[in-house]
């Protein structure tokens, strides 16, 4: 159950953020949104964090993982949201009031209902009834003819019952984010409603084709300026790697003489 205590970031907490920081400290904050891998309220510590109010992410440490979050998903521990929020003169809206349910009243008790006196039935004896009633004589039987037409039944009229319409649900949103970490390490993650796929990471190659595949000039042009730096760094690399080891062969050769 996620803690109640917990609210989500405000730009006074934002900034304070920042300024730790900028110290060169990494204070602890709060996961708000549950997913299958993290529960509601898991604690996490900042690394970094941009501008949030243009669209940036603040980065976080959870089991190992960096993940990014917007400020509405985490939260500062609950003494320390009070001391910034009380600095910066935040004031916080009041607790929502618990409805309290009203004790059920005491069933009320039945009303007892006298059983109907029923009066008992006098039979009179068979004999007696055979005596006094008299024969009544036979009546002539007359016989009469009557013909009797049939009207004609009309077929019962069928109605199609309409066709329900069905009701689609709308497909989930979904978000697939591409991140570099600013040295050599390329990851995507989704996230669709609530659930969330961690970072998985992926080549330069298989970002620069994601970036190409979009067939937006400037997110292309991002990817492909990172992308050339990062070949431009290993081919440096590279040459001086094979300068140190033609000078570890050119001592080799003048040893071995």
């Amino acid at each position: 159950m996620a803690d109640l205590s917990l609210r989500p970031l405000v730009p006074a907490e934002e900034a304070w953020l920042a300024g730790e920081l900028a110290d060169g400290r990494r204070p602890f904050v709060h996961v708000l949104a549950a997913s299958a891998d993290l529960p509601a309220g898991a604690r996490a510590r900042v690394q970094t964090a941009g501008p949030v109010s243009e669209g940036e992410y603040l980065i976080v440490e959870v089991k190992g993982d960096r993940l990014p979050f917007a400020a509405p998903e985490l939260a500062l521990p609950p003494a320390v949201a009070r001391r910034v929020r009380k600095a910066a003169g935040v004031v916080d809206p009041p607790p929502k009031a618990r409805r309290v349910r009203a004790a059920p009243s005491p069933a009320k008790p039945a009303k007892a209902v006298a059983p109907k006196a029923v009066a008992p039935k006098v039979v009179a004896p068979k004999a007696a009834l055979a005596k006094s009633a008299k024969p009544v004589p036979p009546k002539p039987a007359t016989t009469t003819s009557a013909t009797t037409t049939s009207a004609p039944t009309k077929p019962a009229a069928t109605r199609s019952a309409p066709a329900r319409a069905t009701r689609r649900r709308p497909p989930t949103p979904i978000a697939v984010t591409i991140n570099f970490d600013g040295v050599a390490r390329w990851t995507v993650e989704a996230r669709a409603g609530s659930r969330r796929v961690r970072p998985v990471e992926i080549g330069a190659g298989a970002a620069a084709a994601a970036s190409d595949a979009l067939g937006v000039p400037e997110v292309d042009a991002l990817v492909t300026a990172i992308t050339d730096a990062m070949r431009r760094d290993a081919e440096e690399r590279t040459e001086g790697l094979r300068a140190q080891l033609a000078a570890a062969e050119a001592e080799l050769a003048r040893l071995s003489r």
